[in-house]
């Protein structure tokens, strides 16, 4: 839960933000999921709204978008050594 959470916790926030009120519910689910077999299907259904969330919104394609590192929580993103990499979310 550490170096995972650095790496992908912003990039989550960031999608969650943007994109749909249904995409961010899965993102919220996908961080509770600690099966990694339901974690990895979990995570492509999420890829597979977010393609067609923009498919649906082409516009999207040409805005600016903000900077994803800036939904940083450095609080709930901090890195936990002591914990096992195979958890890393």
């Amino acid at each position: 839960m550490g170096y995972g959470k650095q790496t992908c916790n912003p990039p989550a926030r960031f999608l969650a933000s943007v994109t749909s009120i249904a995409i961010a519910d899965m993102i919220r689910a996908l961080w509770q999921v600690t099966d990694e077999a339901a974690y990895e299907r979990l995570l492509e259904i999420v890829t597979e709204m977010t393609m067609d969330y923009i498919d649906a919104h082409p516009e999207l394609r040409e805005q600016p978008a903000p900077d994803m590192w800036h939904y940083r929580d450095e609080q709930e993103d901090r890195v936990d050594y002591d914990e096992d990499d195979e958890t890393d979310r």
